[in-house]
Formats: C-alpha cells, structure tokens, sequence
C-alpha cells in the first residue's frame, strides 16, 4: 500500500523534499519484493515449461 500511496504523491506538483524522500523509500523499500517477485515467476515459468 506504500508504495500506491508513494506513486500518488508524485503525481501531484512537485516538491523536492517529497521527491528525495520517495526517492530514498524506493530505492531502499522496494527492490526486494520485485526481485523475489521475479523469481518466483522464473520458478513457475519452469514448473510450466519444464
């Protein structure tokens, strides 16, 4: 849910204290679950096709 609520901000006016703020939760937040989302395709692609 943070992450919408992160997107939503940055679809208003900019504001350069609320950019480097979301700037920093993405990069320290949100890496980890797209990459053990990724995965777990790769795994189920494989369950799929192998």
């Amino acid at each position: 849910m943070a992450m919408i609520q992160d997107r939503n901000m940055t679809a208003h006016p900019y504001d350069e204290s609320v950019a480097r703020e979301i700037t920093a939760r993405v990069a320290a937040l949100y890496p980890p679950p797209f990459v053990a989302f990724a995965a777990r395709m790769d795994e189920m692609a494989g369950n799929i096709h192998g």
